[in-house]
């Protein structure tokens, strides 16, 4: 199972964060940080999923450390 963290802007401007197992709750989402085990093809895998259901201007972020962002 992987957690995904969603945040979104509430009623008097704070920020809310959520989190969550699955990819639908995130089309709404203006940030994601995506926080999976450290193995580029499964990362590739989620990125994959997700890039079919986020907007336009969806920032999808990463935890990565040792994997080039560039590659993902």
């Amino acid at each position: 199972m992987q957690l995904i963290a969603k945040a979104g802007l509430l009623q008097g401007g704070t920020i809310g964060v959520n989190a969550t197992t699955l990819d639908a709750e995130m089309a709404a989402c203006d940030l994601i940080i995506e926080a999976i085990i450290e193995n580029e093809d499964v990362k590739k895998q989620v990125y994959s999923r997700l890039e079919q259901q986020l907007g336009d201007n969806t920032i999808l972020a990463s935890n990565t450390s040792t994997i080039p962002i560039t590659s993902l």
